[in-house]
C-alpha cells in the first residue's frame, strides 16, 4: 500500500540494494510506483560504529590508462600503482609523437579505510558520519619537453570495490555501501624542457557529517610535498 516500504539486499538486479517508498498502486496490484525513500523512513531504532579497510581484493572493476598497474604490486601499503612512461598530456594527439607529450613514471602507493557511524531513533536521524580516510605516498618524476602554457587533469585509475553489507542491531534493514575510487593527476604551468620529480607523504580524510539538524563537509589533511 502507499507509503510502504520496499527493501531488498545485493543481487544480480538491485547490485547497491534496494530502498524505496510506494506511491501508488495499480488496479489489482500488479505493478507499483515507488520513490527514493531515507533510512528515516525505513529504521526506527538503530545504531552503527564500523570501520573497514579496503583492499585488492575487494576489487570487482579496474580501470587503467596504459602504463598504470593494476594496483596489486607488492608494498609496504595496501595498494601500490606503478607508472611506466603515463602520457598525461598529448599537445598534438599523436601518440608517436613524444616530443610534446607529459610523461609519468614512479608510483603512487595508499592505504583506504572507511568509518560509518550512524544513529537513529524514533525514526528520526540523529547522527551521521560517513569518512575515507587515506595513508598515501607517492614519488613521481614527469617530463616534458615542447614548451607552452598546459593546464589539465587526467584520471589514470578507477577501482570499483564489492559492495559492503551492514546490519544495523535491532534493524532487519541492511545498509549497502559501494566504494568507487578514482586517481587523477592535475597539472598547469609553462615549462619548457623539463623533468621534474615529485614525493609526496600525506594522510588525507574528506567525509562527511550530520550532527545538531546539520550537514557539514569535514576534511583533514596532513602531508609533506617535496619536488626537484
Amino acid at each position: 500500500s502507499e507509503d510502504d516500504i520496499v527493501v531488498m539486499g545485493v543481487t544480480e538486479l538491485t547490485p547497491k540494494g534496494l530502498l524505496r517508498r510506494v506511491t501508488g498502486v495499480s488496479q489489482g496490484g500488479l505493478t507499483i510506483q515507488t520513490t527514493q525513500a531515507s533510512l528515516e523512513q525505513a529504521i526506527e531504532e538503530g545504531e552503527i560504529s564500523y570501520q573497514h579497510t579496503l583492499l585488492p581484493g575487494d576489487t570487482t572493476n579496474t580501470l587503467r590508462k596504459p602504463g598504470v598497474s593494476n594496483g596489486y604490486e607488492p608494498s609496504l601499503f595496501d595498494f601500490n600503482i606503478p607508472l611506466d612512461n603515463v602520457v598525461l598530456f598529448d599537445q598534438d594527439g599523436n601518440t608517436e609523437t613524444q616530443y610534446d607529450q607529459l610523461i609519468a613514471n614512479g608510483s603512487i602507493e595508499f592505504n583506504y579505510d572507511l568509518d560509518l557511524d550512524l544513529d537513529i531513533s524514533g525514526f528520526h536521524l540523529n547522527r551521521f558520519l560517513f569518512k575515507n580516510t587515506f595513508t598515501e605516498q607517492s614519488d613521481i618524476t614527469v617530463q616534458y619537453q615542447a614548451g607552452g602554457y598546459i593546464n589539465g587533469s587526467e584520471t589514470i585509475w578507477v577501482n570499483y570495490f564489492s559492495p559492503i553489507s551492514i546490519l544495523p542491531p535491532l534493524s532487519p534493514i541492511p545498509i549497502i555501501i559501494v566504494p568507487s575510487l578514482e586517481i587523477s593527476i592535475s597539472y598547469s604551468g609553462t615549462p619548457w624542457v623539463m623533468e621534474a620529480n615529485f614525493v609526496h607523504n600525506a594522510e588525507l580524510s574528506p567525509g562527511i557529517e550530520y550532527e545538531n539538524n546539520s550537514w557539514n563537509n569535514i576534511s583533514s589533511q596532513h602531508g609533506l610535498l617535496q619536488s626537484e
